[in-house]
């Protein structure tokens, strides 16, 4: 597609199925026309879910081991917080504007009592707590971004 072609991206499911996520954010920076959007879904691995899963079997919610002779793009192969993806975004130009998500899960809703200690832990290492912890992001189950090149 020609530079500056589209107002709006919408990749629905698509970025956990890629490996490499520069050249995805370098195309869509380069197609979108300034004030245009990217609207983005993926599973949402920063649920409180998605955590206990990854502590108790090293897979996060909706990635699950793969299987090396299957080479058909339909595996959850790259699993991203909601940092890498503004960072990624950033380094090709792209802000962060929104974030959503769809449902909460009612397992999420049930591990919520371990938001304080989530708390004391960002407190220990220093860390943005609302960066990674806010309620939305620890009870939602997929996760919606919208990215836009400046500009518009």
């Amino acid at each position: 597609y020609a530079d500056r072609q589209f107002d709006a991206l919408l990749a629905v499911e698509l970025t956990e199925h890629l490996l490499d996520h520069a050249t995805f954010f370098s195309e869509c920076a380069r197609v979108l026309s300034p004030g245009g959007k990217l609207f983005l879904s993926t599973p949402n691995i920063l649920s409180l879910k998605s955590r206990l899963r990854f502590l108790l079997t090293g897979f996060h919610y909706s990635f699950d081991p793969l299987d090396p002779a299957r080479h058909d793009g339909l595996q959850h192969v790259t699993a991203r917080p909601l940092d890498q993806y503004d960072y990624l975004a950033r380094r090709h130009g792209l802000q962060l504007m929104e974030i959503g998500y769809d449902i909460p899960q009612y397992s999420s809703l049930a591990l919520l009592w371990l938001w304080p200690l989530l708390w004391l832990s960002s407190l220990y290492l220093r860390t943005d707590f609302w960066r990674h912890n806010a309620l939305t992001l620890l009870l939602g189950r997929k996760l919606f971004v919208v990215f836009e090149k400046p500009g518009g």
